[in-house]
């Protein structure tokens, strides 16, 4: 019984000492395959398309979904503000030349004769109604900066107050005036006041059309 047992312990103990560098082997094994795996899965990371990678990896679709929708809502609201713009100067154009037109009519016979001799040139319809329409989007009030250095207005003879709103006439000199004055002259006459510097002014041929026609009806 002694040889027995003899003889099975060192069988038993090659058994145990294979069996557990069987499992270190398996389990090294295992180990070597799961990180070349992931070295795979990380490789593939590396080099996919952005547009492949998984929106649950990721948020940049959702981001580029924001921006494209917010750059959108911009280009949409810079279009309707054109389109509200080009209306408003149309609707501007129409009523100045609306008043150019009953600035004739109004004027007595002798003056009307008179400028068909020496016409007294406005400034034209369009020029007016962009002026108008950048005074709306853009006004300019005077500061304390302009106060002091009493500026004055020739088309009324005073100084630009505080919070007066004021025009510069496009000339070289940039000549200030109150806007409301400014208005009224460019109705009046293409030309700075100051200088003289013309700006945009109605066709002498058009203006004679008008006169021709309002005196064949007065005549008629």
């Amino acid at each position: 019984m002694g040889k027995v047992i003899k003889t099975s312990r060192p069988e038993q103990i090659d058994w145990i000492m294979l069996s557990q560098s069987s499992m270190e082997e398996t389990l090294f094994s295992r180990t070597v395959v799961l990180d070349e795996i992931q070295d795979m899965y990380e490789e593939r990371l590396r080099y996919e398309r952005d547009d492949e990678i998984p929106s649950y990896f990721t948020d940049q679709p959702l981001e580029s979904g924001i921006t494209r929708r917010r750059r959108d809502r911009q280009q949409n609201l810079r279009i309707n503000e054109a389109t509200r713009n080009e209306h408003q100067l149309s609707q501007l154009i129409r009523e100045e030349k609306n008043i150019q037109r009953l600035k004739i009519e109004r004027q007595n016979i002798l003056e009307n004769i008179e400028n068909l001799r020496e016409p007294i040139c406005p400034a034209n319809a369009e020029f007016i109604a962009k002026f108008r329409l950048n005074h709306e989007h853009e006004r300019k009030l005077v500061d304390m900066d302009m106060v002091k250095k009493q500026i004055e207005c020739t088309l009324c003879q005073e100084d630009l107050k505080l919070n007066d709103s004021y025009a510069i006439w496009p000339c070289p000199g940039a000549h200030l005036f109150h806007y409301d004055c400014m208005l009224k002259s460019l109705r009046m006459r293409n030309t700075c006041p100051n200088c003289r510097h013309e700006v945009e002014g109605v066709l002498p041929a058009s203006m004679q059309a008008v006169l021709h026609r309002f005196l064949s009806r007065l005549f008629t």
